[in-house]
C-alpha cells in the first residue's frame, strides 16, 4: 500500500486545477488507515464533498491531486459530520 501524506488546508487539484482545499481526512477506528477525504469547495456557499481515497493521485504537504475532474468531484456525496 502506497503511503500519502495529507496537510488541512492544502490545495485540492482536479485535472491540474484548484477544485478546492482539504477540509477534513476519515480515518477507519479499526484499520487505522485513511478511507475517504474531505474537500471544501467554495468561498462563499461552501460545500464539503467525500472523496475516496482511491481517488487520491499523488499527495504532498502543499497539495493533494485527483484522478478525477471537477464535475466528478461535485457529482460525489456531500459531507454529513452525523455520518462519520
Amino acid at each position: 500500500m502506497r503511503e500519502l501524506g495529507f496537510s488541512i488546508g492544502s490545495e485540492v487539484l482536479c485535472e491540474g486545477e484548484v477544485c478546492g482545499r482539504l477540509a477534513k481526512v476519515v480515518v477507519d477506528p479499526h484499520t487505522r488507515r485513511v478511507t475517504e477525504l474531505v474537500v471544501q469547495k467554495g468561498r462563499l456557499l461552501k460545500r464539503d464533498s467525500v472523496i475516496p481515497v482511491a481517488a487520491v493521485r499523488e499527495a504532498t504537504v502543499e497539495s493533494v491531486n485527483l484522478a478525477i475532474g471537477r464535475q466528478q468531484l461535485d457529482e460525489l456525496a456531500a459531507y454529513r459530520a452525523r455520518d462519520y
